[in-house]
Parts: structure tokens; sequence; C-alpha cells
């Protein structure tokens, strides 16, 4: 797919946007002409993903909302839970759906409205995110919003670890996916200082009002420059 874009999409683009520098590094390094790129996450909005989470009474429910698919590492996610005496409340679809409904201790409620998402996600005592490969993660970044608490793989969490790496909820090196839920369930003082530093990321480098207005400017600085340029041509 990257292939396909290097020969078909990016060089024919007037601009580039990356959801992440990782993505914006593989494409700087690339030997061929680059039109200009920029890094703009994805953006939440701030007004309506509010901080509603309050630690509810701990029923050790974690939640995930995304696609039901197999780079998400769900049946990894639904064990950890298993091990340290937590349910796993599955919302979405995809093609993994029904074996993931079979597995101990997971419900699937299937895709919900988007409007309803703030306050299902600040019933629940944390979001996981275990996937083995992720953009910048929406529904992380939501669920942070809400203040909700949020354990998130290495992979998922590249997006956002280069905003701010000091995030205390990342998965340890060691891949002990079980111990970083524990870590969050097993103390409510460090579950509210998790979800406190999740809103203030979002808050600081994913508020939507400027991500979108940086990639309405962005836009149309290039397609100006794309324009000016066939015009000289």
């Amino acid at each position: 797919l990257l292939r396909h874009l290097q020969d078909f999409a990016v060089q024919r683009a007037a601009g580039v946007v990356f959801a992440t520098r990782e993505l914006f590094m593989w494409y700087a390094d690339w030997p061929w002409k680059r039109p200009p790129a920029v890094v703009i996450p994805n953006g939440v909005d701030l007004e309506h993903f509010r901080p509603l989470w309050r630690c509810p009474p701990g029923k050790r429910r974690v939640v995930y909302v995304g696609r039901l698919s197999r780079e998400k590492n769900l049946p990894l996610l639904a064990a950890a839970c298993q091990e340290v005496g937590a349910t796993l409340p599955l919302f979405g679809a995809g093609p993994r759906a029904a074996q993931l409904a079979a597995l101990p201790g997971v419900t699937a409620y299937g895709p919900v409205p988007h409007y309803a998402l703030p306050k299902i996600l600040a019933d629940f005592d944390c979001f996981a995110l275990a996937s083995s490969t992720e953009g910048s993660p929406k529904s992380a970044l939501e669920a942070m919003a809400t203040g909700l608490p949020c354990v998130l793989a290495d992979r998922a969490s590249q997006g956002l670890g280069a905003w701010n790496p000091a995030y205390p909820a990342w998965m340890p090196e060691n891949g002990d996916l079980a111990g970083a839920v524990a870590f969050v369930l097993d103390d409510p003082a460090v579950a509210k200082g998790i979800g406190r530093a999740g809103r203030d990321l979002v808050e600081a480098h994913h508020d939507l009002k400027k991500t979108l207005a940086d990639e309405v400017a962005f836009v149309h600085n290039a397609v100006e420059a794309h324009a000016q340029q066939a015009r000289q041509a």
C-alpha cells in the first residue's frame, strides 16, 4: 500500500497531511521529489468529549471501542483482562465480532452512535488498546478526553508518544498487558492521575478546533502553491 502511495498518489499531490511523526519520518527519507507535507494528528471535539469520568466503583470493566479486527489484538486483551479478574465490553463492528463474543469475559455490544460515546465511556474503569499497528488512534484520544484512564500498547501509543512520552500508562516494554491493566484497576489514585494526564494531553495537542484550522490552512496554501506552479509552467 505504501508503494502505491509513493507511485500514484503522493508524487502527484499538492500536499500531504500525516497523522503521526512516525509516518512523516518515513516520508522524509524518500529519494523522490516530495510535495510539501505537515504532521497534523487526529483531533477531538473537547466540548462533546468532556471530563465525565468520576472513577466509578471498581467493577473492573475494561472497555474497547473500535473495529473488531485482527490487528487490534483483542483476544490478547481479553486474556489479560481475564487474568486480572476484569471483564471486556466491546463496542464496534468487524470481521472478528462473532469470534470475540465467544471469549470468556467478553460482551460485544456492536456499534453505537458517536454522540453516545462520552457517557458510555464514563461508565467504565479503563480503556485499553493493544493494537499491533495504529496511526493516531481516535478512539483512545476520545477516551482520554473524557478523563477515562487508558492503557495503550507500544504500537498503539506511537502517534501519541511523539507528543508526550511520559504519559504513565503505556504498556511496559516487556509486553505485560495484564500488569498494565492491573496497574490502573488496582489503585483509584493512580487511575485518576492517568485520567487527568490523558485529558491534559488531548487538550494540549488534539483539540479539533486547532487541528481542523491547521489542516484547512495547509490545504489552502498547498493548493495555491500548486496552482501558481501550473500557471508558471
